[in-house]
């Protein structure tokens, strides 16, 4: 539906190596929108369902190094237009709308969704990331399991839950999340969340391929 893929490999390289530095990591929210925001529930609400395009258009806009146009680029954008063109041609309109629908709420106000707030947004103890550990993990290849995929990024998210049982002892005493639609309600109503509730960094280099845990 939308040639994201070399764009995401980009920026999400990025913040792996940049994690919590603004200008350099595409997840952290710059401080005028963290200010407009505030911790008004009303305001974190339209801000949830905007974030699909705050998310991938206006935060990845701040980011050093920008998005190379090049081959590999214009490969994404030419395989999935002829995709949607072939999906229109032969199924119609409506299954363009599932797959728009479904891009939407994979970052915006879902369960889905959600993990763009439990990834790095402190909820209680002050942890740079946090894990989900719920059924939702069996339907989006061990997505939840973000600690573990900082430490270990090369790991297959098939995998991820085999090396979470093999190394529990590394994680079983960090604040995880159990519930996303937990996650969305608290960061809503909860006036002590909000988009600058996460720790950032300044300018050090980037960061090792795999941390110490």
């Amino acid at each position: 539906m939308v040639p994201s893929a070399i764009a995401f490999r980009h920026y999400h390289l990025l913040h792996h190596r940049f994690l919590g530095e603004p200008g350099r990591d595409s997840d952290v929210a710059p401080d005028w929108e963290a200010r407009l925001v505030g911790r008004s529930a009303w305001r974190k609400l339209l801000w949830l369902l905007a974030l699909p395009i705050t998310y991938t258009i206006v935060h990845p806009l701040r980011v050093r190094p920008c998005l190379p146009v090049d081959r590999w680029w214009l490969a994404n954008l030419t395989a999935v237009l002829l995709a949607d063109a072939a999906i229109v041609a032969f199924l119609g309109w409506t299954p363009l709308l599932y797959l728009a629908l479904s891009t939407y709420f994979s970052v915006g106000p879902h369960p889905t969704g959600a993990h763009i707030l439990q990834e790095h947004i402190i909820f209680d103890l002050p942890c740079e990331t946090a894990s989900y550990y719920g059924p939702l993990n069996l339907v989006s290849g061990n997505h939840g399991l973000h600690v573990e995929h900082h430490d270990f990024p090369n790991i297959a998210g098939p995998n991820m839950a085999r090396l979470h049982r093999l190394a529990s002892g590394h994680y079983q005493d960090l604040f995880a999340h159990r519930s996303r639609l937990r996650c969305l309600w608290r960061f809503i109503a909860d006036p002590g969340i909000g988009l600058d509730s996460r720790i950032t960094t300044e300018a050090a280099g980037p960061r090792p391929a795999v941390s110490a845990s």
